[in-house]
């Protein structure tokens, strides 16, 4: 997955707006992890902790992260 095609819904694009940038988020209950490999993948942060309590969610964040390398 580039990070060119990957496009934020409404709701996450405004979450990413009100990050200043440069340095580190943690998206608790990621589900796919768009909003931190975006963040990464744009510069607005440094590292970022995706983070989910259920087993398949955070299987489909792990590889929105593994493809979006």
């Amino acid at each position: 997955m580039s990070i060119l095609r990957l496009t934020l819904s409404p709701r996450l694009a405004a979450t990413a707006s009100l990050v200043v940038g440069g340095g580190n988020i943690v998206d608790v209950g990621t589900d796919h992890a768009y909003l931190p490999v975006w963040l990464c993948h744009s510069g607005k942060c440094v590292s970022a902790i995706a983070a989910d309590i259920n087993p398949d969610p955070l299987k489909r964040g792990m590889t929105t992260i593994i493809e979006a390398g």
